[in-house]
């Protein structure tokens, strides 16, 4: 007997290869949308880490600005862990920032409470007027003329100095800078047990200071400091007058610039 079969019903070798495709392709389709969901995953992670480093920037950027023109008011320095500024009962939390130049430095200093009235002899005196400011190739520095701190031919601190170091302390705390101390010296010649020559002295008092900062009462962190001593190899004026070998005994916060 024989049976016959409806043509159409057969399938011809066209459509048969368009059959063995689809197959082909819906086997491997789960691939395909795999892949895609990876790639959507490793965005969203560059995405997220390219926001929080922007934000660090920004935050430092705000905060700059927020010290040139914020009218006057004024901050207290409240140690945080991570993050950004944050706002607590009409205060301003902010983590240390990194100083680039004179003008942020000096208005940070308008801005800390307890800078603007240190006890000096001879009255109260804001910190700008017992420091200098000045830009370095190596950063911003910060001078201390030595008969503020020391008497002639020691490196022990005065007990009357001590308000000032403390606002220079509470100052640095603000400060995510290293920073290098540098004692300086006149000329004239000193020869005692203790220091044999001028680049002993300057070395000491350096090292005074840093031990001072690093105390418990101020608390900086031994690692972001330095010290070293140039004697008397490095004036600012010639040591021509009394006045200017006043000025060039003196003690240099050198506050290093992000290399």
């Amino acid at each position: 007997m024989i049976y016959r079969t409806n043509k159409a019903e057969i399938p011809s070798g066209e459509a048969v290869s368009k059959i063995r495709k689809e197959e082909k392709a819906d086997l491997n389709a789960w691939m395909v949308t795999f892949g895609d969901l990876l790639m959507l995953l490793l965005t969203f992670f560059v995405l997220l880490l390219t926001m929080k480093n922007t934000d660090q920037v920004k935050a430092r950027e705000m905060f700059d600005h927020i010290l040139q023109y914020s009218n006057g008011k004024q901050i207290e320095f409240v140690p945080i862990v991570g993050g950004g500024p944050s706002f607590e009962n009409g205060k301003t939390k902010v983590a240390p920032i990194k100083v680039k130049n004179t003008t942020v430095l000096s208005s940070l200093i308008d801005r800390i409470n307890g800078l603007q009235a240190i006890p000096v002899k001879g009255g109260n005196k804001n910190l700008k007027e017992l420091i200098e400011i000045t830009d370095d190739k190596r950063g911003v520095k910060v001078i201390i003329e030595s008969d503020r701190v020391f008497k002639s031919g020691s490196d022990q601190i005065k007990k009357e100095s001590v308000p000032m170091l403390n606002a220079v302390g509470k100052l640095f705390r603000f400060v995510e800078n290293d920073i290098i101390i540098m004692g300086h010296t006149d000329n004239v010649p000193i020869s005692v047990k203790k220091f044999p020559s001028n680049w002993e002295l300057s070395v000491h008092r350096a090292l005074s200071v840093l031990k001072f900062l690093t105390s418990n009462n101020v608390g900086l962190r031994a690692e972001r400091l330095a010290t070293g001593g140039f004697g008397k190899i490095s004036p600012r004026f010639p040591n021509d007058t009394p006045k200017h070998r006043a000025i060039n005994r003196r003690v240099e916060f050198i506050l290093i610039k992000e290399m």
